[in-house]
């Protein structure tokens, strides 16, 4: 995904062992843009949304 998109369920995928935000957490994280390009599989961060 690009920097600006905004990210929607279908844009992730849940895996363990799990980062910043746990399963469960899709509205911390749906709905926000991202800050810079994201690699398929990259485990987001709270600082790589905007």
């Amino acid at each position: 995904m690009r920097a600006g998109e905004t990210l929607t369920a279908d844009d992730i995928t849940w895996l363990r062992p799990q980062g910043e935000f746990p399963i469960g957490a899709e509205e911390q994280v749906i709905g926000r843009t991202l800050m810079r390009d994201l690699p398929a599989g990259y485990l987001i961060r709270r600082e790589d949304l905007k």
